[in-house]
C-alpha cells in the first residue's frame, strides 16, 4: 500500500450533541428492553461452537419501521469503561474512544496513567442489497480529532421518556456491592448493553471532497455488550461483542472494526493550555503491528492470533511505555432453522494513512472494497517520526462475507454475532499474553475462574490526624466461584498506592485462613451445620461432627473445620498465604459497625488502621480478597478497584476543637511534595475549620485574592484540581471534614505572585472571625 503525507491535523472545537425525538416503531420497545438486559439469558461455560453466544436472544421478528403514535427520545451518549485497568469510552451509536473531546479516559492504560492509546473507533458494515446496491454503515471515518461533530450513520436506540433514567447504556454486575448488581444476566463486573440501528434513509452532508450527498440504509439493527473485569489478568482487557440483526436482505455482508490506535501521555499537556492540545505530535509517532506476522508471536497459537498491536516509537521518552492492540475473538452465525457456525468468511487487515475527505473513500462503493479487500496490508511500510513527517495510520480490521436474511412471519431472521478485545500490554510480551488470555475467556463463551470479591469497605472513614481506619465486612467468604462452583476464599490483602495508578500500589498487609476449607468429594456439595446436627442426632456413635467425618472418610483424610459457618472440611495443606488467621483484624462482637445500604445491611467486622501518614497527603487504599487456586488456574485476587478510596488525613473535628485555623504548608516554597506535574496541581491547605465557613485571601493591600466556601458535608476540594478534577471515572476525596484546599489561583484564574497573603475564616454558624497569614514563595 503506497504510503500517503498527511498535513498536521488541527484541533477543532468541541460541541455538544443535543438530545432529538425520533418517531419509530412501537415494536422497537422489544429490542430496548434487549440493549437494557432485561431478557438476557445468564452465561455458560465451556461452549462449543454451535452454543448460542453469552447473552444471545433471537431479536422480535417485526418490522421496525411501523410509526407509532407517540415520540420517543433519543439521544448520543458515552460511558466509560473503567472497573478495569483499562479504561475505554464507550457509545451507544457505533463509536467507541471519545475522540480526544475530552480529557476523560478514551482507551487509558494503565488506568489513572494519563497515557491513551486510542482517538477513535467504530463499526463498519457493508454488503449488496437486493437492487444491488452497495451500501456500507459506518460508526466513524477519518475526521478531525476534539469534537464530536464528525456524525455515525448509527443511530441510538429511542426510549421512551419513563426509561429515560435508566440510561441508554445499561449497566450489569457480577458484584454483589454493586449497584448494578446482576446475578442472572450479567457476564463481567461491569457490562455495558446498548443498541442502535440504521433502518432510515437520510440526508448526509460531506464535510469534504466528493462524498454521497444521501444514505441509503442498510437495515440493520445491532445490540452491543462490552465485558470487563478488575482483576488481573482479565483487568487489562475490554470485550466488545455486537449482535447483528437484519430488517431486509444485505448479501456479501463484511464486518469491521475501524480504529485508530496512538499512544501518548496527556500529563505533557497542562490542563491550563486546554485539551486537546494545540499540537498534532502526538499522531505521527507510533508503530503498528500486524502481530500475525512475527513468527515467534505466532507460534505461540495454534490458532491465529489477529491481533493488531500499537506503542509510541520513542515509548514518550519513558512516559508511554505501555503497548495497546485490538483482536478479533471470534464470530458466529446463525440462519434460520440451523445451528450456530463460525464460518464466517476470512479475516483481512487495512490500513491506511490519515486523510479526512479523501477521494479514495469517502462513498459507500469505495469502502465497501476497503471492507471487501482480502489479505493484510504490509505493516513494515509504517513509518513513525520525531515530527510530523510520519505517518498516521488508520486500521480496519474486517471479517466476511455472509448473507442475511431478515426471515419470515414464520421463521426468525438471520444473526451475526462478532467480538473483539481491546487490550493493553505493560511491554510488548504482556500484550501478547493478554491477548491470549482474551481469547481463552472468548473460548468459554466469556465465562472466566473468579476471585471472591473485594469486600466492601465502610463508606463512613474514620480519618484523623496521620491515620485512617478502614472497615470491611465479611461477604467474599461466602463467594462461590463461578466456574468451578467452590467456595474457595483465603484471605484479605491490603493496599496503599500514591496515585490511583495501580502499579503505584504496595502491598500493605495481607491475612489468611489458617486452614483450608473444602468440598465433599462423594457429592461435590458442601457439608453444613443442619447435615452434621442430622447425623449426631440420629446415628448412635457419632457424638461430635468430627467423629461424623471421621467414620465416613477417615481422619487421617478430612479434619473438621469448626469455626468456618460453611463449608467444614480441610482437605489439604494451605500453600497460599501464611496461614495467620484473621484475629489480628477481627473486631470484638460489640464493636461491629451496622451499616444499611439501600435493602441490604452490612457488618463491619474487620479492621486495619493505616498509620504514620502524611496530613494533607493523597492515598489511595483498597481491601482486596484472593483465593486458593486449583491446579487448572493460579491462586486469583480481586481488583484493588473494586473498592478503591482515596483518602487525605488530616484533623479530625475532635482533634481540631480548640485550635486556631491554620495554612500548611507555610511558607509555600514553588511547591509542595503533594503538588502534581503541572500548574494547576499547586496548593495549600486550609486546616482546622469550622463545619460550615467562608474563607477569603487577601493580599496586604487589601485586595481579595479568591474565596472559598466550605461545607463539611459536601466538600470534595474540586475548587482545586491537584486535589480534585471531577473527570468520569475519577475518585473524590475522603477527606477530615476540617479541611480545605486552594490552588494558589486568584477568582480569575490566574496564578499569584510571590507575596505575604492574609485570611479570613468566618464561622457560618457562629458568625466568628479568625484571621491569619502565609507566605508564598516561588
Amino acid at each position: 500500500m503506497k504510503n500517503v503525507r498527511v498535513p498536521s491535523r488541527m484541533p477543532l472545537n468541541r460541541t455538544g450533541t443535543p438530545a432529538r425525538h425520533l418517531r419509530v416503531g412501537a415494536t422497537l420497545l422489544a429490542l430496548i428492553l434487549l440493549a437494557a438486559g432485561l431478557s438476557v439469558t445468564g452465561n455458560a461455560s465451556g461452549a462449543s461452537s454451535h452454543d448460542a453466544p453469552a447473552g444471545y436472544v433471537p431479536p422480535v421478528h417485526e418490522s421496525y419501521m411501523t410509526l407509532a403514535d407517540r415520540d420517543l427520545q433519543l439521544d448520543y451518549t458515552f460511558k466509560v469503561q473503567n472497573v478495569g485497568n483499562l479504561a475505554l469510552a464507550v457509545s451507544n451509536h457505533g463509536f467507541l474512544g471519545d475522540n480526544f473531546a475530552q480529557r476523560d479516559p478514551s482507551m487509558e492504560y494503565p488506568k489513572g496513567s494519563e497515557v491513551d492509546h486510542m482517538v477513535r473507533a467504530g463499526l463498519w458494515i457493508g454488503g449488496l442489497n437486493t437492487n444491488f446496491d452497495t451500501l456500507v454503515t459506518t460508526g466513524v471515518q477519518d475526521g478531525y480529532w476534539g469534537t464530536y461533530n464528525r456524525s455515525t450513520e448509527w443511530v441510538p436506540i429511542s426510549i421512551e421518556d419513563e426509561d429515560v433514567d435508566l440510561g441508554w447504556i445499561r449497566e450489569r454486575s457480577t458484584l454483589p456491592s454493586s449497584p448494578y448488581y446482576d446475578p442472572l444476566n450479567a457476564i463481567s463486573e461491569q457490562d455495558f448493553v446498548t443498541g442502535f440501528l440504521d433502518t432510515l434513509d437520510h440526508a448526509h452532508t460531506p464535510v469534504t471532497g466528493n462524498a454521497d450527498t444521501y444514505h441509503n440504509a442498510s437495515g440493520l439493527i445491532v445490540t452491543q455488550e462490552s465485558y470487563a473485569w478488575s482483576y488481573e489478568p482479565a483487568d487489562a482487557m475490554v470485550l466488545l461483542k455486537w449482535t447483528i440483526v437484519p430488517t431486509r436482505i444485505i448479501g456479501n455482508t463484511y464486518v469491521g472494526l475501524y480504529a485508530e490506535l496512538t499512544t501518548g501521555w496527556k500529563g505533557q499537556y497542562p490542563e491550563s493550555s486546554g485539551w486537546p492540545p494545540s499540537s498534532a505530535n502526538w499522531f505521527h509517532h507510533h508503530y503498528l503491528y500486524w502481530v500475525d506476522d512475527l513468527p515467534d508471536y505466532a507460534a505461540m497459537s495454534d490458532d491465529p492470533l489477529n491481533l493488531v498491536a500499537e506503542h509510541h516509537y520513542t515509548y514518550g521518552d519513558g512516559h508511554a511505555p505501555q503497548h495497546a492492540g485490538i483482536k478479533f475473538l471470534g464470530a458466529k452465525y446463525k440462519t434460520a432453522g440451523e445451528e450456530w457456525t463460525e464460518d464466517v468468511g476470512r479475516v483481512a487487515w487495512r490500513w491506511w494513512a490519515w486523510e479526512p475527505g479523501s477521494y479514495t473513500m469517502d462513498n459507500d462503493s469505495e469502502k465497501y472494497v476497503m471492507l471487501s479487500k482480502d489479505g493484510i496490508d504490509d505493516w513494515t511500510e509504517i513509518t513513525p517520526s520525531g515530527d510530523n513527517s510520519g505517518d498516521s495510520p488508520i486500521m480496519l480490521l474486517d471479517l466476511g462475507p455472509c448473507n442475511l436474511f431478515p426471515g419470515s412471519a414464520e421463521e426468525a431472521p438471520d444473526s451475526l454475532v462478532i467480538s473483539f478485545a481491546f487490550l493493553g500490554g505493560d511491554d510488548f510480551d504482556d500484550l501478547v499474553d493478554n491477548a491470549l488470555y482474551a481469547q481463552r475467556v472468548y473460548n468459554f463463551n466469556f465465562t472466566v475462574p473468579t476471585p471472591p470479591p473485594s469486600p466492601q469497605i465502610n463508606s463512613k472513614i474514620d480519618i484523623q490526624a496521620g491515620q485512617v481506619r478502614l472497615l470491611w465486612e465479611d461477604s467474599p467468604e461466602h463467594s462461590v466461584d463461578a466456574v468451578t462452583h467452590d467456595y474457595d476464599f483465603e484471605g484479605y490483602r491490603i493496599y496503599v498506592g500514591r496515585s490511583a495508578e495501580e502499579s503505584s500500589f504496595d502491598l500493605l498487609k495481607q491475612f489468611d485462613l489458617a486452614e483450608i476449607p473444602a468440598k465433599n468429594p462423594m457429592n461435590e456439595a458442601y457439608f453444613t451445620n443442619t447435615w452434621l446436627t442430622y447425623q449426631i442426632d440420629n446415628t448412635p456413635e457419632y457424638e461430635t461432627a468430627q467423629e461424623v467425618l471421621d467414620g465416613i472418610w477417615g481422619e487421617e483424610v478430612y479434619r473438621y473445620h469448626g469455626d468456618a459457618v460453611e463449608p467444614f472440611l480441610v482437605t489439604q495443606v494451605d500453600t497460599v498465604g501464611y496461614n495467620t488467621g484473621m484475629e489480628a483484624i477481627l473486631l470484638p462482637p460489640e464493636e461491629w459497625v451496622v451499616e444499611v445500604v439501600e435493602t441490604d445491611t452490612l457488618t463491619y467486622k474487620y479492621a486495619y488502621d493505616l498509620d504514620n501518614l502524611s496530613d494533607g497527603h493523597g492515598y489511595w487504599a483498597g481491601v482486596t480478597s484472593y483465593d486458593l487456586g486449583n491446579p487448572e488456574t493460579p491462586s486469583l485476587e480481586s481488583g484493588i478497584s473494586q473498592n478503591m478510596l482515596y483518602v487525605i488525613p488530616g484533623l479530625s473535628a475532635a482533634q481540631s476543637r480548640q485550635r486556631d485555623v491554620t495554612v500548611f504548608p507555610n511558607p509555600y516554597r514553588g511547591s509542595a511534595s503533594w503538588d502534581g506535574n503541572r500548574a494547576t496541581g499547586r496548593y495549600v491547605w486550609f486546616a482546622g475549620l469550622p463545619p460550615r465557613a467562608d474563607i477569603k485571601i487577601f493580599t496586604l493591600a487589601g485586595d481579595l485574592v479568591d474565596e472559598i466556601s466550605f461545607n463539611r458535608d459536601t466538600y470534595e476540594a474540586g475548587n482545586a484540581a491537584g486535589v480534585y478534577r471531577g473527570l468520569d471515572g475519577e475518585l473524590s476525596p475522603n477527606l477530615s471534614g476540617t479541611m480545605a484546599a486552594w490552588d494558589l489561583r486568584n477568582h480569575n484564574g490566574q496564578p499569584v505572585a510571590t507575596g505575604l497573603y492574609l485570611f479570613s475564616v468566618r464561622d457560618k454558624s457562629s458568625g466568628d472571625t479568625q484571621q491569619g497569614k502565609f507566605l508564598v514563595l516561588k
